[in-house]
C-alpha cells in the first residue's frame, strides 16, 4: 500500500503543478488503486480514491485563488499606471495645434469679384453657429428641452444648430404621417443594426398649403434659435406665397423648387440671407423663364424616365376640357387650361373650351 500511495501523490503533485486536468487525475487514480488492491484483499476502492479526490479539490481551490490573487494584483498595477498618467497630464497644460488659416490670405486681385458684404444678422447669425459648432450636441438638447421651445423634430434641430438647409419635405412626412424619417443605427457587439425610414421614403411637398403648413413649423424653430432673423423670414414666406398666388396652379412645382434651390444656397454659402431677392434671380431665371434651363424639370427623375414625356405637364388636358377628367389640377398629368389654338399658340387660360369664346369677348370689351 506505501507504493500505491507514493503513485497517487505523485498524480495529486503533476495536478498541482498544472499538469494535466483534474478529470485525468481522477482518471489515473482511480486506475492506480484498482489495479494494486488484491480483489481478496477486503478493501474498499472507492474508501482509497475519495481521500484522494479530495486532495485534489483542495488543489483545484488553491489554484483558484492564486488566479484571483493575480488578476487583482494586475489590476491594481494597470489603475496606479492609468491614476500616474492621469496625474502627469493633469500637470501639462494641454497643448492643442494651432489651426492653419494662411491659404485664406489672398490678395485682392485674386478673386474673380469683390466679396460682398455681410449684414449684421449675418455675421450675428455666424457667430452663434460657430459657438455651437463647439459642442452641437449639448446645443441641440439645450433648443430641445427649453421651456419655450417649440414642438420640433429632433434631427431638424441638428440641422439649425449646424447652419444646415432645412429639408421641408422631411417636416411635411412628419405632419401627415406622425413618424420620423430618421435612421437609427445601433451596435450588438459587431453587428450593426440600421432602422427607420430613411430620407428617400419622405413625402413630396407638392401644394402650396403643403409647404406653409412645414414653412411655418420651421420658420417658428428659427426664430426661436435665431429671434433676430424674424424679419428675414417672414419677408421670405412673403415672397414664395406671393410666387405661388402668381403661378398657375399646374407651375407650382417651380417655386417649390425655386424655393429649395434659394434655401439651399442661402444654407451653403453663409453670404445671403433668405431676404436677399436681388441675389436669387439666376436662380428665378433658371426656373421661371421660358427658356430657363430648369424652366420644364419636373423634379423627379423617376417620372421622366418612366416612358412618360416630361413634358405632359404643359400640354392642355383634353379630358378637363371637356368635363370628363377626375383628377385635380395637382395630380393630373395634364395642365387644366383652355385647348383652344388661336394663331399657332394655345389659349392656356383658366376656363374650359366651352367657355372660351364668352371670356374672349368679355376680356375684349
Amino acid at each position: 500500500q506505501q507504493d500505491l500511495a507514493k503513485r497517487c501523490l505523485e498524480v495529486v503533485q503533476d495536478f498541482r503543478a498544472a499538469k494535466g486536468t483534474k478529470f485525468e487525475a481522477a482518471y489515473i487514480i482511480s486506475t492506480i488503486i484498482n489495479e494494486s488492491l488484491p480483489s481478496n484483499s477486503g478493501e474498499d476502492p472507492t474508501a482509497f480514491v475519495a481521500i484522494y479526490l479530495t486532495m485534489l479539490d483542495q488543489c483545484e481551490s488553491e489554484q483558484s485563488q492564486a488566479a484571483r490573487r493575480a488578476t487583482g494584483a494586475a489590476r491594481e498595477r494597470r489603475s496606479d499606471i492609468r491614476s500616474r498618467r492621469a496625474s502627469i497630464e493633469a500637470d501639462e497644460p494641454k497643448k492643442r495645434v494651432k489651426l492653419d488659416f494662411s491659404c485664406l490670405d489672398l490678395k485682392p486681385t485674386v478673386h474673380q469679384e469683390p466679396a460682398r458684404p455681410l449684414s449684421a444678422n449675418l455675421r450675428h447669425t455666424i457667430r452663434i453657429i460657430q459657438n455651437w459648432a463647439q459642442d452641437q450636441k449639448q446645443a441641440k438638447l439645450k433648443l430641445m428641452y427649453h421651456e419655450r421651445s417649440p414642438e420640433f423634430h429632433e434631427s431638424r434641430w441638428a440641422d439649425i444648430v449646424a447652419g444646415r438647409c432645412i429639408n421641408l419635405d422631411a417636416i411635411h412626412t412628419i405632419i401627415t404621417t406622425s413618424r420620423s424619417v430618421d435612421k437609427h443605427t445601433e451596435f450588438i457587439g459587431e453587428v450593426e443594426l440600421t432602422y427607420g425610414v430613411s430620407e428617400t421614403a419622405t413625402k413630396k411637398i407638392t401644394t402650396q398649403g403643403q409647404w406653409n403648413a412645414a414653412w411655418n413649423k420651421a420658420a417658428r424653430a428659427l426664430k426661436f434659435a435665431f429671434p433676430f432673423r424674424q424679419a428675414e423670414l417672414d419677408a421670405y414666406s412673403e415672397q414664395i406665397n406671393e410666387q405661388f398666388d402668381q403661378q398657375l396652379e399646374g407651375s407650382h412645382g417651380r417655386v417649390l423648387r425655386y424655393d429649395k434651390a434659394v434655401r439651399s444656397r442661402v444654407g451653403n454659402s453663409r453670404r445671403y440671407e433668405l431676404s436677399d431677392f436681388e441675389c436669387f434671380k439666376d436662380i428665378y431665371s433658371l426656373h421661371f423663364s421660358a427658356g430657363g434651363r430648369l424652366h420644364n424639370d419636373t423634379g423627379d427623375s423617376s417620372k421622366s424616365t418612366g416612358g412618360r414625356d416630361s413634358s405632359a405637364k404643359r400640354e392642355p388636358c383634353r379630358k378637363w376640357n371637356t368635363g370628363e377628367c377626375t383628377r385635380s389640377a395637382a395630380t393630373c398629368r395634364f395642365a387644366h387650361v383652355c385647348n383652344v389654338e388661336q394663331d399657332g399658340r394655345v389659349c392656356a387660360r383658366r376656363h374650359v373650351k366651352a367657355k372660351h369664346n364668352e371670356d374672349v369677348k368679355t376680356k375684349s370689351t
